[in-house]
């Protein structure tokens, strides 16, 4: 089989060009730009309840809000799929990528797409029945205050507009998104990977430290005390984040132990050494002394008081640290001049 040949009459744009492009395209995701007509008006009448003496709806209501919310899904549809396409450009060619990826053209095409997002897909929904639940969606408005810092708009555009939860293959339909965390997950993945405060304050190998200051979301749980059931709001906190923190905790709380018994040892090694100096120095302060008494004694007896050194009996007393007795005179003097050479001796003590 041959290998087709490349046609000659294709052209390679330029990079500017598909930076224009990819402008224009976010432009033409408004709603508008494809013909889906505008919102109408929220009016009292859809958002607020009104029940008969049966508990039914009105039937005037039904109309309008079947309307209401048709338009809403289908402007949320078409601004979800080309978010999704948006996002599905970085993996076309190496070129897509790198325009899509700068810090200033990117970054600017999905901020702008970012706000057509959260305008469109976090719209208030109309409620078409009293079972049905919150739409998740709505809270994309506050997006932005409660995602992590770091996040960026292409990674807020995937967690809001992709579908799938992120920590297990069972739920590929999950949209609900828990902008704390910033994470897309199921209900059942939720109440394994988080944990509410109150277990975490029952938990005595947990410390406040050991959550305060993490990322957390509130929910409401169902309070059953005092057979009064009433919902109330709780906070609950990343479970992995938990147990890292009580890791950094206990790593830091080692290191300081640590610290702290290097510094009570190098304490009492100190105390040792300035004992130790201190009783050297007392010491030396004796021998000083007594050598000055010996020499002072000796002096009467003694011509030259440089020839005390060549004495062994006087460098080995002269360096007891002890004070000089009264029996040095009477005993040891004489072995001392005894040592010593005739021309050193005054005339009445040589030999």
């Amino acid at each position: 089989m041959v290998r087709p040949k490349k046609p000659t009459h294709w052209v390679e744009l330029p990079r500017d060009c598909w930076e224009k492009i990819f402008s224009m395209y976010v432009e033409s995701a408004a709603p508008e730009r494809s013909g889906i007509p505008e919102m109408p008006r929220m009016t009292d009448r859809l958002v607020r309840w009104h029940f008969d003496a049966m508990g039914r709806i009105p039937n005037q209501d039904t109309l309008a809000r079947l309307t209401w919310e048709k338009l809403r899904k289908q402007r949320s549809d078409h601004v979800r799929s080309c978010a999704r396409t948006l996002i599905g450009l970085r993996s076309v060619c190496k070129l897509f990528r790198e325009i899509l990826s700068e810090r200033e053209i990117g970054a600017a095409i999905y901020e702008l797409m970012w706000s057509l997002v959260k305008k469109e897909c976090g719209r208030f929904r109309v409620r078409l029945s009293v079972t049905d639940r919150r739409d998740m969606q709505n809270l994309l408005m506050s997006a932005d205050s409660h995602a992590p810092a770091g996040m960026t708009a292409m990674q807020k555009i995937s967690l809001a507009c992709e579908m799938g939860c992120q920590c297990c293959d069972k739920r590929p339909l999950t949209r609900k998104v828990i902008w704390a965390f910033g994470v897309r997950i199921c209900d059942e993945c939720a109440r394994n990977k988080t944990v509410f405060k109150s277990e975490l304050q029952q938990n005595a190998l947990v410390r406040p430290e050991h959550y305060e200051g993490l990322p957390f979301d509130e929910v409401s749980v169902a309070d059953l005390a005092m057979f009064n059931f009433h919902l109330v709001r709780v906070k609950r906190y990343w479970k992995a984040s938990v147990i890292k923190m009580r890791e950094v905790t206990a790593e830091r709380d080692k290191r300081l132990r640590q610290e702290s018994q290097m510094a009570k040892k190098k304490a009492e090694k100190d105390i040792k050494k300035n004992a130790r100096l201190a009783l050297q120095s007392k010491l030396d302060k004796l021998r000083v002394e007594r050598k000055h008494k010996m020499t002072a004694i000796l002096g009467k007896h003694v011509r030259d008081l440089s020839a005390l050194e060549t004495s062994e009996t006087f460098r080995k007393f002269s360096a007891v640290a002890r004070p000089l007795s009264v029996e040095f005179e009477t005993r040891h003097m004489r072995k001392i001049l005894s040592e010593l050479p005739n021309e050193a001796l005054a005339p009445h003590a040589q030999h």
